[in-house]
């Protein structure tokens, strides 16, 4: 269902924050998600979501679109998202 997918997608940002070591998020709440450690924090998400994309999936099914799809991650992430999936 929709909702599960995007609380996973938020539960991914969050933990990013933390791999990431980010300090004094409360300050971030509102910085737009392209930039800084927001948009590092989106970096880290699709990394951690990818392996469990890209598991058990002959290689010619793993596609940007569908990588996207599964966790409903926004069109302006896509560059990211290519990019975490395909190096």
């Amino acid at each position: 269902n929709q909702s599960t997918i995007a609380a996973v997608g938020i539960a991914a940002h969050e933990i990013g924050h933390v791999v990431n070591n980010d300090r004094k998020l409360n300050k971030y709440y509102y910085t737009y998600a392209k930039y800084g450690v927001e948009k590092d924090a989106n970096v880290m998400a699709l990394i951690l979501l990818a392996p469990y994309y890209i598991e058990d999936k002959p290689e010619e099914y793993i596609t940007v679109d569908g990588f996207m799809e599964t966790f409903a991650i926004p069109e302006h992430q896509r560059a990211i998202a290519e990019k975490v999936l395909f190096g």
